[in-house]
């Protein structure tokens, strides 16, 4: 192959010797040399040394001759018709101008490969900014609904997707649940990952359904389902990449709202409880307790706080020798059931039944210690009441008994006149009558804690109801100084109305000694009658006043004395008036008399 029209120069030596692609136009246009590396590279042309350049440059798919010295980039098309990516550049040499041609293809190939792997770098830099987005949303999440809501946001906005639901499994069934949903109706609760997955498919109609799974621990946490018109590889990648993330943060927010909700649950529990609780650390100093316990010791949760068990729960000085706290926190052992008494910051004292156990979370260090302490003095009051009801019962029988009995060995072993007869049979009958009111009493105590308290409610005059009760007073009736205001009438029951008059002055009557007279006034009130009997007799202690209508308590003073009386007349009195409607009171002065008095509502 002719590749020169004239002997090679020392320029052709030097190109052919550098393996470049060049050619060379004489002065007056015409190609006169061709590299062999040009040649090749063009596809073996070499019928162009001799053609003018114009008709060269055409050739290779040019519109113009070359003319600019600096480097052109062009497509040059060989003889087979491809076309060669190239850089053109005419140098002015001796005999003409020498055209050299860099061969751009290789570069066009590491310049594509370089901008994929740009791109895909750019791809990746989104992913792990995406990712990092979410890694942060899931850090903030407050909730779980916002974790939900925001990771199916986030997740619809990578994916480039149209729609999309989040279902999380049930923690404590199989069941697939809604738990965040975008451009789509609320979906139902499904049975397993495919029920979700034909559901998706229904819901996407024509378009396309990237069902997620999301699993964490090898267990399934629910699955994501997004809807659009396409989902490429890069985001079926990005995707599974974020899925187990997603799986752990929901598991993890799943688990922290069930113990916030078991925490608010057992604190809910501790708050409602009738129990107090009072909970220590390792040196018995007090870090919590409940409202229970506030009440009972009358104490605030932020004044108990930092203070010692003892100093809270007025400790006497053998508890401190002997804490229990101490001695849990020692033993790790708790301390079933203890009767001990506690007392409150206003020095009330407190029996309480107190159950104690070690707070341990892991390991062997206790935290502190807790205690449960249940407040058994109205128990124990009961259970004295009941103590001093069996007594007062069982002296209130004795001395009847023995009169009956008296009266029954006199009868029976003595001749008696007819006067001394008729007076044993006297002393039966008030024994009796005796006996009836205490059985009557007791009675009528069942009958007001059960609530049978009945009344048979009439219009009363009274002067009538005064009568009667003044006629059960026989002898003693002259004692009593009566003042009734004319024409008064009450509304209620006949019977009833007359027990507690006769209970208050046969009171004012037994507690005057000497035979004192009694006074009973009657009075008209605004929309009521006022009723108070008052002696001069020994009057009632002042710390004891309160408690005198509660069953069995009788006044100190009045035991010491020996009065006669089963504690259960006032407490019978203050149930009947205030089932009318009314209200009873007393005020003492000891050694200076009482009045006890009630009011009743008129009928007008």
């Amino acid at each position: 192959m002719m590749l020169m029209a004239e002997p090679i120069d020392a320029v052709a030596e030097v190109l052919a010797a550098l393996d470049a692609h060049a050619l060379v136009i004489s002065e007056g246009g015409l190609v006169t040399y061709v590299s062999p590396a040009l040649d090749a590279l063009l596809g073996g042309n070499g019928d162009w040394v001799g053609q003018s350049w114009a008709h060269v440059w055409a050739v290779l798919g040019q519109s113009a001759p070359l003319v600019s010295r600096r480097p052109q980039r062009v497509q040059l098309q060989g003889s087979n018709g491809e076309l060669v990516a190239a850089q053109v550049q005419g140098i002015a040499i001796s005999s003409g101008t020498l055209v050299v041609v860099r061969d751009l293809s290789g570069e066009e190939e590491r310049e594509r490969e370089n901008i994929r792997i740009f791109r895909e770098a750019q791809s990746q830099a989104d992913d792990l900014f995406a990712l990092y987005q979410i890694t942060q949303f899931m850090a903030t999440a407050q909730s779980l609904s916002q974790l939900c809501d925001t990771l199916l946001h986030e997740v619809i906005r990578s994916t480039e997707a149209e729609a999309g639901c989040l279902l999380l499994k049930d923690l404590y069934g199989d069941a697939l649940l809604p738990a965040a949903w975008l451009n789509l109706d609320m979906p139902p609760a499904l049975v397993d990952e495919a029920a979700a997955q034909a559901w998706g498919e229904q819901a996407a109609g024509g378009d396309s359904l990237l069902a997620l799974p999301l699993n964490a621990e090898e267990q399934m946490v629910g699955i994501a389902l997004l809807i659009g018109r396409y989902f490429d590889q890069h985001s079926r990648r990005f995707l599974q990449t974020v899925a187990h993330e997603m799986a752990i943060a929901l598991r993890a927010m799943q688990r922290r709202e069930e113990l916030t909700a078991q925490e608010q649950k057992l604190e809910a529990i501790v708050s409602a409880t009738t129990d107090s609780i009072i909970q220590v650390d390792q040196r018995c100093r007090v870090v919590g307790v409940n409202p229970a316990a506030s009440a009972l010791l009358e104490v605030s949760e932020t004044a108990a706080l930092g203070r010692t068990c003892a100093d809270v729960l007025g400790c006497n000085d053998s508890c401190a020798a002997a804490c229990p706290f101490a001695a849990v926190l020692a033993s790790r052992r708790p301390i079933e059931y203890q009767e001990r008494e506690v007392q409150a910051t206003t020095g009330l004292r407190h029996s309480v039944a107190a159950s104690y156990a070690p707070l341990e979370v892991g390991g062997d260090d206790a935290l502190g210690a807790v205690a449960i302490l249940l407040d058994i003095s109205r128990q124990k009051q009961l259970d004295q009441i009941k103590d001093d009801f069996i007594t007062t019962v069982s002296h209130e029988l004795r001395t009847p008994l023995t009169l009956l009995r008296g009266y029954s060995d006199t009868l029976l072993h003595l001749r008696l006149t007819r006067e001394q007869q008729q007076r044993c049979f006297t002393g039966i009958a008030d024994t009796t009558a005796t006996l009836s009111r205490l059985v009557e009493e007791v009675l009528d105590v069942t009958r007001i804690e059960e609530g049978r308290l009945a009344l048979r409610v009439e219009e009363l005059s009274v002067v009538e109801l005064v009568e009667s009760a003044l006629q059960m007073q026989s002898e003693r009736r002259q004692r009593v100084e009566v003042h009734v205001d004319v024409g008064l009438q009450v509304w209620g029951d006949r019977v009833r109305l007359t027990q507690v008059l006769v209970n208050l002055v046969d009171n004012a009557l037994k507690y005057s000694p000497g035979g004192q007279p009694v006074s009973l006034r009657i009075r008209r009130l605004t929309g009521g009658v006022e009723f108070t009997a008052q002696d001069e007799g020994i009057g009632i202690p002042g710390a004891e006043q309160e408690t005198l209508f509660t069953k069995f308590q009788r006044a100190s003073n009045a035991r010491v004395s020996q009065i006669p009386g089963s504690g259960l007349g006032l407490y019978i009195c203050r149930a009947i008036v205030e089932a009318h409607g009314g209200r009873i009171w007393l005020t003492s002065v000891q050694h200076r008399g009482t009045t006890v008095g009630f009011t009743i509502p008129t009928t007008t």
